[in-house]
């Protein structure tokens, strides 16, 4: 973490870095979505940067939906489009499997083809779930179900999110989700 008395920046495991900068002149709390991972908030000089971090935790899923619009260059439309057919086929069964295993209910699925993340899930209970997953080995792509499942009870990455991934996967979350950050969507 960047600290000034005007700047600060933080690192989200989902959104990326996360830039905030206070002015004076400002009178409310502002979250512009630059491209992805590529975040900024403008705040109040008097509001504390605790307060806006709450903030945007409390808006990452419109920023995700936000970041899921903006176009990244340079896929193949051919592999995108079996991707697709593959995600489409898999992912719903899977995701249902899974649900039902653990009783973790869900409202809807939607699968895109979301780039800068491979799954999200909304405090409505509505999971997303990019097709990028099916390059993923299988294992994997059960913890980013399970992950996405885990939020349906806890809407954010505080210990017991983490321990509540950790009893759903049966061993440490946070080291298969580093060997998740090994691989990439592009």
């Amino acid at each position: 973490n960047k600290i000034s008395s005007k700047r600060k920046s933080f690192q989200d495991l989902e959104l990326g870095e996360v830039f905030l900068q206070k002015y004076k002149g400002a009178k409310s709390i502002k979250i512009r979505v630059k491209a992805k991972k590529q975040i900024k908030v403008s705040l109040p000089f008097f509001m504390k940067f605790d307060d806006a971090i709450k903030f945007v935790e409390e808006k990452k899923a419109w920023i995700e939906e936000i970041q899921d619009l903006i176009p990244v260059k340079n896929f193949d439309p051919e592999e995108e489009k079996l991707l697709r057919r593959k995600a489409h086929a898999y992912l719903p069964f899977r995701l249902k499997t899974l649900s039902e295993k653990h009783n973790l209910p869900f409202k809807r699925l939607s699968i895109r083809a979301s780039k800068t993340r491979w799954g999200s899930c909304s405090s409505a209970k509505n999971i997303n779930l990019s097709i990028y997953l099916m390059k993923l080995p299988e294992h994997l792509i059960d913890y980013v179900i399970l992950h996405e499942l885990a939020h349906t009870i806890h809407q954010n990455h505080s210990k017991s999110f983490w321990q509540a991934l950790s009893s759903l996967l049966g061993q440490e979350a946070k080291l298969v989700d580093k060997e998740l950050k090994v691989h990439r969507i592009s």
